[in-house]
């Protein structure tokens, strides 16, 4: 699916997933009738550290390298060379995710 963007987009979960997590990352809503500053509240829950996703941001995080490849020179070469495949451990390994500097720098890169 990575390797056919149409395709992911085509996939029974891929919208529901995107939908999902894209709806998560919305601030709570408020009442703006009982608020006094809504633009004020708005901006305080956007400014929120964390944020819990659901859905499946790891297929939505291949969809943007698939997308945009130079992102991948962003990621530091791993110490080893397994794949997804081999991992005998439940989770994936950590890797540092690009700044919004390295998103900035490969959006301005004409290539």
């Amino acid at each position: 699916m990575v390797k056919d963007v149409n395709a992911f987009c085509l996939h029974p979960w891929g919208r529901e997933s995107f939908l999902k997590t894209i709806t998560c990352m919305k601030p709570p809503k408020f009442v703006p009738l009982k608020c006094e500053d809504p633009t004020g509240k708005l901006v305080e829950l956007l400014e929120q550290e964390t944020l819990m996703l659901k859905g499946s941001p790891l297929a939505l995080q291949l969809l943007a390298y698939q997308t945009a490849p130079n992102l991948l020179s962003t990621i530091p070469i791993p110490f080893d060379s397994h794949s997804i495949m081999d991992l005998v451990v439940p989770h994936l390994p950590l890797y540092p995710v690009p700044s919004i500097n390295d998103i900035l720098s490969v959006e301005a890169d004409p290539d």
